[in-house]
């Protein structure tokens, strides 16, 4: 979604772009590829589900809104959290 937005030149997509790949990169850089990959699987199944029932049901933009929240919720929190754990248990600063 974000790529697709971007193109666009909507600031708000670029930002969530490289938000994604920020958190991309950093599951890989604290070696939590496995949970990243387990975490990016389930986000898929959930997108192709429900992004389908919404551009079936409310169009392009009800489909593109519905990818954006799911991306929100799950690689948005999730990613985040795990790197900030994983920083925390390495002696990282994790905000101490």
């Amino acid at each position: 979604m974000a790529e697709a937005l971007a193109r666009d030149d909507i600031p708000w997509a670029r930002v969530a772009h490289v938000w994604r790949h920020l958190n991309h990169a950093m599951m890989i850089g604290t070696g939590q590829v496995s949970k990243m990959v387990g975490i990016q699987l389930i986000e898929s199944a959930v997108v192709a589900s429900l992004a389908w029932v919404a551009l079936r049901h409310g169009g392009m933009s009800a489909m593109l809104g519905t990818m954006g929240i799911i991306f929100l919720l799950l690689t948005g929190t999730f990613l985040p959290k795990r790197v900030y754990e994983a920083l925390n248990a390495s002696g990282g600063s994790g905000g101490k």
